[in-house]
């Protein structure tokens, strides 16, 4: 969980920074998963703010909605980023769609009952077919589709989270993954943000504190 691979995207005159990190399904991980998440984290946290500003893609393949994707969604907008930060639908594998609109129009019912609803959404295909026209175009369609949903999320400046604050919040909320009697001590949390995510010891302690704490 939190691993993250970076796409620089070049546009015109302007450049967007995206970070493609893979969704958790599982209702549990055990403390050793947790503590690479951690590390993990850290790493992506600072690249977020490093480059100062965040909107979320919330990427899914046009199969059925389900209450796995949903606990996806509301661990990303809801607890981990506080619903503090933009979010956008990207629906992918639509290939097939005569038009990948047709998608939303049939699914956005059961995307507001899982929850998932009034946000930007971009129905789009990633397949390539340079010998089927009907591809290309769609193909051709789908990437300005994507670049003009990421400028309508990012067209009023970014937003920018405070980093220790938002490190307290992910990692409480991905201690929840963990079982309770298994869950980390303050002193574990110390000694893994020092030695692993490279954390002065002070605001390790404070951060820590923070975690066990329940509040920032």
């Amino acid at each position: 969980m939190m691993a993250s691979t970076k796409y620089d995207i070049p546009i015109d005159i302007a450049s967007y920074t995206v970070y493609e990190t893979v969704g958790h399904d599982e209702s549990q991980m055990d403390v050793n998963s947790y503590y690479d998440a951690i590390e993990k984290a850290c790493s992506l946290i600072r690249s977020l703010t490093n480059v100062g500003g965040i909107c979320l893609l919330f990427c899914l393949r046009g199969s059925k909605i389900t209450a796995i994707v949903e606990r996806i969604y509301r661990l990303f907008h809801e607890f981990l980023y506080d619903k503090r930060v933009p979010v956008a639908l990207v629906i992918t594998g639509l290939e097939r769609e005569q038009r990948m609109e047709n998608w939303w129009s049939r699914h956005k019912g059961i995307t507001e009952k899982y929850g998932i609803s009034s946000v930007p959404h971009a129905c789009i295909t990633a397949v390539q077919h340079s010998d089927d026209p009907g591809q290309v175009a769609k193909y051709k369609e789908s990437r300005n589709t994507v670049l003009n949903l990421l400028y309508e999320c990012t067209k009023d400046g970014p937003i920018v989270m405070d980093a220790q604050n938002w490190l307290v919040m992910l990692l409480r909320c991905m201690a929840t993954l963990v079982p309770k009697k298994r869950r980390p001590k303050r002193k574990d949390y110390t000694r893994v943000l020092v030695k692993r995510c490279g954390m002065d010891p002070d605001a390790a302690k404070k951060v820590a504190l923070l975690i066990e704490g329940g509040h920032t």
